[in-house]
C-alpha cells in the first residue's frame, strides 16, 4: 500500500511540475486522467495550478466523454485564470497565460495569373487572385487552443475579419480569393477561411477564442480597404 502511494504522489509530482510553466488547459487534464491519477490528486493539480480552460456547453460535454468527473471540472470552473485586463490601444492581441500580447500585422501582396498586383489593381481584378505573405512562418507563435483580444477603431466590426488558413510556399504564405477580390463583402477568401465565434466585451472589443487548431500558418485579413494590405498572422505548433 505505502508503495503504490509512493507511485502515485511521485507521478502528481511529474504532473504538477509538467504543468507548472503554463496553465491547464482542457488536453492536459484529460491527459491527467487517463494517466491513471486519482480523482483526489487531479482535483488537487487543478486546485493548485492556473487554468486557461474552454468551458461552453460543448467543452463540458466533451470532458464527460473523455472521462472527466464533474468534480474536476467543478475545479476548472473555480480556478480558471482571471482575464488579463484588455490593453488601451487599438489592434490585435493573443493571450499569453496572464497578459495580452500585440500580433504585429504583415504585408500580403496579391498576384493572377503568375503576376503580382499592387493594391490600386484590386478593384478591376476579376479573376482568382492569390494573397502571398513572404516569409515561411509567422513571429507569433501559439497553442492549438488560443484566445485573441480585437479592440477596433469606431466604424470597423469584427465581422470584417477574416480567419484564413495559409498554405507555406518554400519561403512564403499564399491563400486563395475569389472573384472580386477580398476587400468586398461579396467575394473573400471563402476557400481558406476558417469559421469563427466571437463575443463582445466592451465597446468595439471582441474575444474570440479558437480550439483544436491543427499546425500550420493562419491569419485575420480585414476586408475593410482602410486596412490596405495588412494581415494579422500566426502559427500554430503542437
Amino acid at each position: 500500500m505505502r508503495r503504490v502511494y509512493g507511485l502515485l504522489l511521485f507521478s502528481l509530482l511529474i504532473f504538477a511540475s509538467a504543468f507548472a510553466q503554463e496553465p491547464l488547459n482542457n488536453d492536459s487534464v484529460i491527459k491527467l486522467v487517463k494517466s491513471g491519477l486519482s480523482e483526489d490528486h487531479i482535483a488537487n493539480i487543478v486546485e493548485t495550478q492556473p487554468g486557461d480552460y474552454s468551458l461552453g456547453t460543448e467543452e463540458i460535454g466533451a470532458l464527460r466523454k473523455a472521462g472527466v468527473s464533474d468534480r474536476i471540472i467543478a475545479a476548472m470552473l473555480q480556478t480558471e485564470t482571471p482575464e488579463p485586463e484588455s490593453p488601451r490601444e487599438l489592434g490585435v492581441f493573443w493571450r499569453q497565460g496572464d497578459k495580452w500580447v500585440q500580433v504585429l500585422p504583415e504585408i500580403a501582396d496579391w498576384k493572377t495569373g503568375g503576376v503580382l498586383k499592387n493594391h490600386a489593381s484590386m478593384g478591376v481584378v476579376k479573376p482568382d487572385v492569390n494573397g502571398i505573405i513572404y516569409g515561411a512562418h509567422s513571429h507569433t507563435r501559439v497553442g492549438p487552443n488560443v484566445q485573441f483580444l480585437f479592440r477596433l477603431p469606431e466604424g470597423i466590426d469584427i465581422t470584417e475579419y477574416r480567419l484564413i488558413r495559409l498554405h507555406e510556399k518554400k519561403d512564403a504564405r499564399e491563400f486563395r480569393t475569389l472573384t472580386g477580390g477580398v476587400f468586398h463583402r461579396s467575394g473573400g477568401p471563402h476557400r481558406d477561411m476558417v469559421p469563427f465565434d466571437f463575443k463582445a466585451v466592451s465597446a468595439r472589443t471582441y474575444m474570440v477564442r479558437l480550439s483544436d487548431l491543427k499546425a500550420g500558418e493562419f491569419g485575420f485579413l480585414p476586408s475593410s480597404p482602410r486596412a490596405g494590405r495588412r494581415i494579422y498572422t500566426f502559427s500554430v505548433v503542437e
